[in-house]
């Protein structure tokens, strides 16, 4: 809400900014009779903008739509959370500059409200004020204009009377939109002296307050600069979390298999440690049964020999016990090992 330096527009700071635009005017409007720039900032660089246009070579004139501090001091609490005598300020402060900045180039103020309950009416007045001639709009421009000003777009609606009614609205808002409405309305003689007197109040308190508000701006701009390293920080330190934690998973699950793989070499050992204690009983059961059946088999020779001596007739023999008694030892074999 503070008044910028008198000579600010001529700084080096300010010139290549200077150049810049003009040269987008000459890219966007070169041989243009007429073009409109629109941006409430503009309020705040009047003497930048005329300078500029003057390069350009443009004759500018102005527009200066004024809207009730109180709609614009919920507009913002709306949007931005700012407190009502803060945004009244910044209102205030952006007024006084256009109207300053302006006073000497053919200018027109309109209030928000004339803008969008007949602006065909708005805009003839601007044709006189500001000796224009508006090209002649075709019918579809004329419903596109109708179709984009709705009231319904219009989010806060409070009249003259409410402000005149609040106690919050500060005396230097009342002087100086109470002013600005005189002007409208057609009496525009005390505009000037008016409007200086709220300026030059207002620039006074400035100088005596502006210095501690600067300080605690200053304050505030270090602890969000203190905030921002803050969360940039915890943004890297999440950020390495969140890496650990994805290595931690990967080692986990790789944990994981590692268990299963030596769960499985785990019973595939046990059944292998178990073959052996298996194989091994069973060979020991076949090594008595072969061992019986060679006993049996040399009882069998011994029989043959005596029978041999005795009769001398290997043909008249009975079938041979022992040779059965092999077989029956082999086919228990077979059966083992399968």
């Amino acid at each position: 809400v503070s008044p910028m330096a008198a000579d600010w527009h001529r700084s080096i700071t300010a010139a290549p900014f200077r150049e810049r635009i003009v040269r987008i005017l000459r890219r966007d409007f070169d041989g243009s009779a007429l073009f409109v720039l629109k941006d409430p900032r503009m309020c705040r660089l009047v003497p930048f903008w005329i300078s500029v246009l003057d390069e350009f070579g443009a004759q500018p004139r102005f527009v200066i739509p004024v809207r009730n501090p109180l709609e614009v001091a919920a507009s913002l609490k709306a949007r931005d959370g700012f407190h009502a005598q803060r945004s009244q300020l910044l209102w205030l402060r952006h007024l006084l500059e256009a109207e300053a900045g302006s006073r000497r180039f053919a200018r027109s103020f309109l209030t928000f409200d004339q803008l969008l309950g007949d602006w065909r009416r708005v805009a003839d007045r601007l044709n006189e004020e500001l000796q224009l001639r508006w090209p002649e709009p075709s019918s579809a421009t004329v419903v596109a204009i109708d179709g984009f000003l709705q009231q319904r777009l219009r989010h806060q609606s409070l009249s003259r009377q409410d402000l005149d009614a609040s106690s919050s609205v500060l005396p230097w808002v009342r002087a100086a939109y109470g002013a600005v409405m005189a002007a409208i309305d057609g009496s525009n003689a005390q505009l000037a002296r008016a409007v200086d007197r709220v300026r030059s109040e207002f620039d006074g308190a400035d100088r005596i307050f502006g210095p501690v508000v600067a300080e605690g701006r200053l304050h505030l701009l270090e602890r969000n600069s203190e905030l921002r390293s803050l969360r940039d920080e915890l943004e890297r330190t999440s950020a390495g979390l969140h890496a650990v934690a994805a290595e931690s998973a990967a080692r986990l699950g790789e944990i994981d298999r590692l268990r299963a793989e030596s769960d499985a070499r785990g019973a595939e050992l046990e059944r292998v440690s178990r073959t052996p204690r298996a194989t091994e009983a069973e060979s020991a059961v076949t090594f008595d049964e072969g061992r019986r059946l060679s006993e049996e088999m040399a009882a069998h020779r011994q029989e043959i020999r005596r029978l041999q001596s005795s009769a001398g007739d290997r043909a008249s023999l009975p079938p041979s016990r022992p040779a059965a008694a092999i077989e029956r030892w082999r086919a228990r074999r077979r059966t083992a090992a399968s």
